[in-house]
């Protein structure tokens, strides 16, 4: 297994913690009890280089539920691997704008 260095950086952690004063404007998706369970404010980032690095800012030690955000990191890794012409010949997209629960 590889060794990641982790190092918190002053610039992002700036950037995460002016982000974190607009968590306020949102709200907590509630139908979902882990999601409901989260904390509001909780917001962070981390940066992974290929050198086995990465950069860390705000809750980064805190757990969290993925539930549907984990779709993008999936697109994302087939889009590497195969392409757009070929992910999108076997799956839809629907560009909508529209939100998850209207």
């Amino acid at each position: 297994m590889i060794d990641m260095v982790c190092r918190h950086y002053q610039e992002l952690d700036a950037l995460v913690q002016e982000a974190k004063k607009r968590t306020e404007e949102g709200k907590v998706a509630d139908y979902i009890p882990a999601l409901a369970e989260s904390e509001q404010d909780s917001l962070s980032v981390t940066i992974y280089h290929a050198e086995n690095t990465c950069l860390t800012a705000g809750d980064a030690d805190r757990t969290f539920t993925l539930q549907s955000i984990s779709k993008v990191l999936s697109l994302a890794l087939v889009l590497m691997d195969y392409g757009k012409e070929k992910v999108f010949s076997c799956v839809g997209q629907e560009p909508t704008g529209d939100p998850l629960r209207v």
